[in-house]
């Protein structure tokens, strides 16, 4: 068996995976790996709203009284 790595554009990806995926599944493994960029992005999105100045601000609280009327029995 060979590898072989394929840096594919966004606007292309699609495509060549519809083509990969007909290929037959016991002569190909499909192993798709996220970038660096799209880890990094993930992160500082995690850290934004870690560091966010609401985080401390708001709550959620759910009262009892609030469902009493809608649960039956």
């Amino acid at each position: 068996m060979h590898s072989i790595r394929l840096d594919v554009s966004d606007k292309i990806f699609d495509n060549v995976m519809f083509f990969l995926n007909q290929l037959p599944k016991s002569d190909l493994k499909i192993k798709v790996a996220t970038s660096k960029q799209d880890t990094q992005k993930a992160k500082s999105l995690v850290e934004f709203f870690q560091s966010s100045p609401l985080v401390d601000q708001i709550s959620v609280e759910r009262s009892s009284e609030t469902y009493s009327d809608r649960v039956r029995f």
